[in-house]
């Protein structure tokens, strides 16, 4: 590659038609005095030395690896503790029960998820002995594939302290025990799956705009393209909608990345190994699980407008700032400013229109997912500016190098603040889940032996899916299912969630669905058909109070009257015994 001041950079190896100026055509203000300057140069130089020591930052990761997967088993282990979104855990706890019982989702009943949604939990249940604790197994699996895959993807790309940083933010937004914006003392179990989706679609983004720091060999274009594939693959199989995305991403690249033979064929067989492992799994029922597909998005397509508009206006707050880190680093970055320098026009700053289309990105993502206020990708293209800030530094020699510092340290510095408030809030939920796993003050339990460790907590705001309200709502329908059937009956409740086949150590209903999500996943239009919505169900559950049991029993309410009669009640459910 020759002199660092002569490397190529990230935009340069992407588009050949793309000329980056040298350092030389960079203007700088002469400093009056650069007495701090030159203090500080050094240093920096020292702390940029050390990413060479790759095997000691690879020491490094492997202990903060260890430690996010081990604390995140550990926050569970004994004793679980759900702070908001209570009756999200049943998503998974239900799925695994099924799973584990010999079912397939999609062949077995209706989900709106891929399989490997469900599996690595599943996987985990089981290895804890069916014991919900077994669910952050499932995680930590998670979290070590997508570590190790992104170290190994990111060392050939970026700076080592860069690679590191990266690795590390992958690792902790798949397996942080909070949902994704909320507040660290939140735990739950709750929209895991959105958490797995965002980690594996940054493993794309990454490879796509962060080139390698070298030419690419033929076998290196190759294992990009096979990691790219395996993780579009991986996408389709774990939430469609993130699929959708990635998909329009890759064939946007074309235009990007200069693309060869080596890649193609990468990117094919990584897809195709993915798609082939979890097609055997499902026998190759691919209607199935298209079915389910059109189903989900057809429930949705009547919310979508309104879901844009709640993840604009949530986000917005959140897009000023990374639009100002774009827009700075296009005037600090030779990548980003070439044009600006020679027409005024900062608009046509290929770093500034790149950095727009990770927000469009991360917005079409919050849409699909009904996702908190949060840009995770803008975060990683944030780490990809400090990469280029370092890199840049590095490349600078003498006057033109003190000169830069004031100015690159002040864009390192925005740049870490937006690359790393996730990552540090998933770091604190973390350590504030493992320290306080033993507080049950002013917790309330449901009446089984096999959540006996489970603790639900009330949050400031109690909510009837959370807490007390909603344990006092399961412990009911617990106790009106032991009065009134047998181990025999299998259940089914027509509400979000079903907590009670699990709870009851029944056989789960053949049939049915993964999630009961009116206007989400099913509604009168789009659902599946009333046999396998009811499935082999003797005994049927509906709650009196529910947020979506209004449009729920209009849905269920002819299959009732066809196939079911009323025989018992409690204070918040209705039970009915099959008939027919």
């Amino acid at each position: 590659m020759g002199d660092q001041a002569t490397k190529i950079s990230m935009l340069e190896i992407r588009s050949a038609d793309f000329h980056s100026p040298s350092s030389q055509d960079i203007r700088h203000s002469e400093p009056s005095s650069d007495s701090f300057c030159l203090l500080v140069s050094p240093i920096a130089d020292w702390l940029l030395r050390i990413q060479k020591r790759s095997l000691l930052l690879g020491g490094v990761f492997a202990i903060c690896l260890l430690l996010i997967c081990g604390g995140i088993i550990y926050s569970d282990y004994g004793s679980m503790h759900i702070r908001n979104y209570g009756h999200d855990v049943f998503f998974q706890i239900d799925n695994s029960w099924r799973i584990v019982a010999g079912q397939r989702p999609h062949v077995d009943y209706s989900s709106g998820w891929g399989v490997l949604a469900l599996l690595f939990h599943a996987f985990g249940f089981w290895l804890a002995g069916n014991n919900p604790s077994g669910l952050r197994y499932g995680d930590a699996i998670w979290g070590l594939l997508i570590g190790v895959w992104s170290y190994v993807l990111l060392t050939r790309r970026m700076q080592m302290w860069a690679a590191l940083a990266s690795s590390i933010t992958l690792t902790l937004m798949i397996t942080a025990p909070i949902v994704m914006g909320d507040a660290y003392t939140r735990t739950s179990h709750a929209m895991g799956y959105n958490r797995e989706g965002y980690a594996v679609f940054g493993l794309i983004l990454l490879e796509i705009l962060q080139p390698p720091r070298k030419r690419q060999r033929d076998r290196a274009e190759f294992i990009d393209g096979l990691s790219t594939g395996a993780a579009l693959g991986v996408l389709l199989f774990l939430k469609a909608n993130f699929f959708a995305v990635g998909a329009i991403l890759l064939v946007s690249s074309f235009v990007l990345i200069r693309q060869t033979r080596q890649r193609f064929q990468g990117l094919a067989i990584g897809f195709a190994l993915v798609a082939i492992g979890a097609l055997a799994y499902l026998r190759f029922d691919v209607l199935a699980m298209w079915r389910d597909y059109r189903i989900a998005a057809g429930a949705r397509q009547d919310l979508l407008f309104h879901t844009a508009k709640l993840s604009l206006e949530g986000n917005l707050p959140l897009v000023f700032p990374f639009l100002l880190l774009f827009f700075v680093a296009a005037l600090a970055l030779p990548n980003g400013s070439v044009l600006w320098r020679r027409t005024g026009m900062i608009l046509q700053s290929r770093l500034l229109w790149l950095g727009i289309g990770v927000i469009v990105i991360d917005l079409a993502l919050g849409t699909a997912n009904t996702q908190k206020p949060a840009l995770p990708m803008c975060g990683l293209f944030a780490v990809i500016i400090l990469n280029e800030v370092i890199e840049h530094f590095q490349g600078l020699s003498g006057q033109a190098r003190i000169s830069f510092l004031p100015f690159g340290a002040t864009l390192a510095v925005l740049a870490s603040l937006l690359a790393f408030h996730l990552p540090l809030r998933d770091a604190a939920s973390l350590i504030y889940a493992c320290i306080e796993k033993n507080q049950t003050a002013d917790a309330y339990q449901i009446d089984s032996p096999r959540f006996s460790h489970v603790y639900f907590h009330d949050i400031e705001q109690p909510t009837s899916n959370n807490g007390r309200q909603y344990v006092d709502y399961v412990n009911d329908g617990l106790a009106l299912l032991r009065k009134n059937t047998t181990d025999a009956d299998s259940v089914l409740a027509i509400d979000l969630f079903d907590p009670f086949p699990y709870l009851l150590g029944r056989k789960p209903v053949n049939g049915g669905s993964s999630v009961l999500a009116y206007g989400y996943l099913l509604t009168n239009q789009f659902r599946p058909s009333d046999a396998n919505l009811i499935g082999d169900a003797t005994t049927i559950m509906v709650p009196k109070q529910s947020a979506s049991i209004g449009r729920l029993q209009q849905l269920f309410k002819p299959i009732l009257k066809h196939y079911y009669t009323l025989d018992g009640e409690s204070r918040s459910w209705l039970l009915y015994k099959r008939v027919r």
